[in-house]
């Protein structure tokens, strides 16, 4: 059946898709195991293009809901349940007068889709935090990095895969920045703040979070 995406939402298409399908694994109305439909079946369903579909699929995959396996297929991952769980302790974090984040990681995809939803309750009132402050820590990808590499390759030199992961978190990073900025210049946040560094010869194959100097998540990269 078609499920045509809100066009009164400012989200992206992907995003809304990514949402779609997230809160479908998430309510188990597609299981842990089970297989997802086809690119093609999924564009169709929202009215969207297969590529669309690739980038929502990219998102839950860097989340760790879903697995790709070649020649068969994308299925929803065993332990989809726990793989979210920083979601809503980052919510939660933004029920406080004041807010802060540090975040080490490859790209910061995941705390992009992370923020998305408490942003959007600060934007309608629900939530009003006084500051707001998000450091985050990159890998310099114009330097060779520590990603899997087939056997016989030159791990961290391939450049290709450096400037699609440089793209990502360039992206990532934009858009944290661009919606938390926008908070503050609309008033509805009176502190802002987003750092931004850049580490070379930092291996990142994991992702870091501290929420409010309070609590501290880890996990690992998968690419």
């Amino acid at each position: 059946m078609e499920q045509q995406l809100d066009t009164s939402d400012p989200r992206p298409p992907f995003k809304q898709v990514a949402n779609a399908l997230r809160a479908a694994i998430l309510t188990q109305k597609v299981k842990a195991g089970e297989k997802l439909p086809s690119q093609n079946e999924l564009a169709t369903q929202y009215g969207v293009a297969r590529m669309t579909i690739q980038q929502a699929l990219r998102v839950l995959r860097d989340e760790g809901l879903i697995v790709s396996r070649v020649g068969s297929g994308v299925y929803v991952r065993e332990q989809a349940d726990q793989a979210v769980g920083l979601r809503p302790h980052i919510e939660k974090a933004f029920e406080r007068d004041s807010v802060q984040i540090d975040f080490a990681g490859l790209t910061g995809e995941t705390l992009l889709g992370a923020l998305e939803e408490p942003i959007d309750r600060i934007r309608r009132g629900r939530v009003t935090p006084q500051t707001i402050h998000i450091r985050m820590l990159l890998p310099d990808f114009a330097q060779p990095i520590a990603v899997p590499a087939r056997a016989g390759e030159n791990p961290g030199g391939d450049r290709a895969v450096r400037a699609r992961l440089a793209s990502i978190a360039h992206r990532s990073a934009g858009e944290i920045s661009q919606s938390v900025r926008e908070l503050g210049e609309l008033g509805l946040v009176s502190d802002v703040k987003v750092e931004i560094r850049v580490v070379a010869g930092l291996p990142m194959m994991f992702k870091l979070y501290a929420l409010n100097n309070e609590e501290m998540f880890s996990g690992s990269i998968q690419l």
